[in-house]
């Protein structure tokens, strides 16, 4: 770009105007710089502007990918979500796929039961899955795990206890299936 392009036509008449000095360290009229201030003034080379560009670049990448990745998350619900029914759905009964499920927030199947198998599904899909097995007798729900839903093989009337500092759900059907 052309340098006449760049100076407004006020600034080059304040320049034009301003009392030419032999004097280096002579001040500059207010607001302008002297030639000598502005070639000392250091600008980044276009190697260090070209770094700064690509990390901005990457940033912005990263940035985009984790905004999609929290969207999606979002419209697809958290399995956190799952456990905010409780309390509401304590000790409540539900139907899912014909099968009658008592429900408890912080207790679960007891200890000990067999286990026929764990997936990464939510709450809903988990009864689902469970009630369309006929070797499913219920399911703990742990929404902080990486596969929530546990299903187990064994009926067992007993409910147990969570645990500390674990959040769950325990879907017991009301008879063995």
């Amino acid at each position: 770009m052309k340098f006449s392009t760049l100076v407004s036509p006020i600034l080059l008449g304040a320049l034009a105007s301003a009392a030419p000095s032999t004097d280096s360290s002579a001040a500059a009229p207010a607001g302008l710089e002297t030639a000598n201030q502005l070639i000392s003034r250091q600008s980044p080379t276009n190697a260090t502007c070209a770094a700064e560009v690509q990390a901005l670049d990457t940033c912005q990448q990263n940035l985009s990918t984790q905004l999609s990745e929290c969207q999606a998350e979002q419209a697809a619900g958290s399995p956190f979500e799952d456990y905010a029914r409780c309390p509401a759905v304590n000790d409540q009964t539900r139907n899912v796929g014909g099968v009658t499920y008592r429900q408890r927030c912080n207790q679960g199947i007891a200890q000990g039961t067999t286990i026929l198998g764990s997936q990464d599904l939510r709450y809903d899909a988990c009864l689902q899955a469970c009630s369309a097995n006929p070797s499913c007798q219920g399911v703990n729900y742990w929404p902080n795990n990486a596969r929530p839903c546990l299903m187990f093989s064994q009926y067992n009337p007993n409910w147990g206890s969570r645990g500390n500092n674990y959040i769950l759900i325990g879907a017991l059907p009301t008879r063995r299936r």
